[in-house]
């Protein structure tokens, strides 16, 4: 588990499909309407008090949300919500989401491989190709996603509706390199 402290109001967990696993839960099954939720969430933030200090108070008002950033990478983050006019209600609102991939359509492999820099090595990434133009399809942090999406369209299209395209890429297009294209691609050029 990698802790993220981002303020004062803000810690974040990055918890792997194996810890979320160890926890007897899956991303699909977690509701906080539902108790074995809430007891999942609360040893989570108990393990982030043991490995860090930081305290989450569930009697106050708390955002969780769990975001799925890969298959078996997610972001579970809680933030304290202030008192909006004097309210001291508890409130926990569960949010979940899922990362949507970027798809970028490039006219050539000359452009994917000027890309490459671009890129941490070990990203969660798959390469296809149909008619002689490429798509990389990669998994990208949040935080890192807004400036990298800026910086590859001078290489390529990237595709509006990610999952969609996604989706039609499996379909139509044809998979040279799955799940590792960037890496494996560092390692040949």
């Amino acid at each position: 588990m990698n802790i993220i402290f981002r303020n004062e109001y803000r810690v974040e967990a990055e918890i792997t499909d194996e810890e979320l696993d160890s926890f007897g839960v899956t991303y699909e099954e977690l509701d906080y309407g539902n108790i074995e939720t809430r007891r999942v969430l609360r040893n989570i933030a108990e393990k982030i008090r043991m490995l860090s200090g930081a305290e989450i108070n569930f009697s106050g008002r708390l955002l969780i949300e769990v975001i799925k950033e890969r298959s078996d990478l997610f972001r579970i983050c809680f933030s304290r919500l202030s008192n909006k006019n004097g309210d001291d209600k508890s409130v926990k609102q569960l949010v979940k989401s899922e990362n949507e991939p970027v798809v970028a359509e490039f006219s050539d492999i000359e452009d994917v491989l000027l890309s490459l820099p671009l890129f941490e090595r070990d990203t969660l990434s798959s390469l296809y190709e149909k008619n002689g133009k490429y798509r990389l399809i990669a998994y990208l942090p949040g935080e890192k996603k807004e400036r990298l999406l800026l910086r590859i369209s001078e290489f390529s299209e990237v595709m509006p509706e990610g999952l969609t395209e996604k989706a039609r890429c499996e379909e139509l297009w044809s998979c040279i390199i799955e799940g590792s294209a960037l890496s494996k691609l560092n390692e040949v050029f």
